[in-house]
């Protein structure tokens, strides 16, 4: 994988898959894997803005997401989470200052 110029995503070394990834330290949550880096860029933002909101560090204006798209990643982190709850991998997620 080869990290992408945008905060959160990485590119196949083929460069025709790119992953947007949630790292907190040395925890990581992937959020999924998409066509286009804008796409996986704009997942990587929501889920920024979910966690920090108005202290999040986004790749593109705050302005160009809405609050349900921002709720709904918000909902589906807390899924992840609750599914990862016994896993001491990424437990410790908490509401700090991002780390890129």
């Amino acid at each position: 994988m080869l990290k992408s110029k945008l905060n959160g995503v990485t590119v196949s070394n083929k460069g025709r898959v790119f992953t947007a990834t949630l790292r907190m330290g040395q925890d990581s949550m992937p959020l999924g894997q998409f066509k286009t880096e804008r796409l996986a860029a704009e997942t990587h933002d929501l889920a920024m803005l979910a966690l920090y909101g108005d202290q999040a560090i986004t790749n593109y204006p705050r302005q160009k997401y809405t609050t349900e798209q921002i709720r709904n990643m918000s909902d589906f982190i807390d899924r992840r989470m609750a599914a990862r709850e016994n896993s001491p991998s990424f437990s410790q997620l908490s509401k700090q200052a991002p780390i890129q």
